[in-house]
């Protein structure tokens, strides 16, 4: 194959001598999502879940970088409603009110967002109950960029 670019108005028109709809080359490799915002971060909740106003760290800090969060998912096995808080230091980023369970009906809330969360640089992404006796159990998906 030669090293000519390929023109889409002679490959549409079919008189590009260079193209081979079998091996058609491309200029850069295809990379998948995750290879282009590597590292990948991840936290999974912890067994019995979060049951005091503790902060629990979604990622660690990184020297010089901001951990971006991507998305949670977040379940109250208790009886109690709860407010929640994402933070990077100090700074509340996002903060929600989580429900109680009802019954044995538990309502899991899931939260993707579409411009992700940064931290400050340098800073970890910590997650908050704002009230005690609740029973929240959280995942969280990210990246370091």
């Amino acid at each position: 194959m030669s090293n000519k670019p390929l023109d889409p108005v002679l490959i549409a028109t079919g008189t590009n001598e260079n193209y081979n709809p079998v091996n058609v080359e491309f200029p850069l490799p295809v990379k998948s999502y995750a290879a282009v915002i590597e590292p990948i971060w991840y936290y999974a909740a912890a067994a019995g879940g979060i049951t005091d106003t503790n902060p629990v760290t979604l990622a660690p800090a990184v020297t010089g970088k901001r951990n971006f969060i991507c998305s949670l998912q977040m379940m109250n096995g208790a009886n109690t409603t709860t407010e929640v808080v994402v933070m990077s230091g100090e700074t509340v980023l996002w903060r929600d009110n989580l429900v109680a369970q009802s019954g044995q009906v538990h309502v899991e809330l899931q939260v993707n967002f579409g411009n992700p969360l940064p931290s400050g640089v340098g800073e970890a992404l910590t997650f908050k109950c704002l009230t005690t006796a609740a029973k929240v159990y959280v995942n969280a998906q990210g990246y370091i960029g």
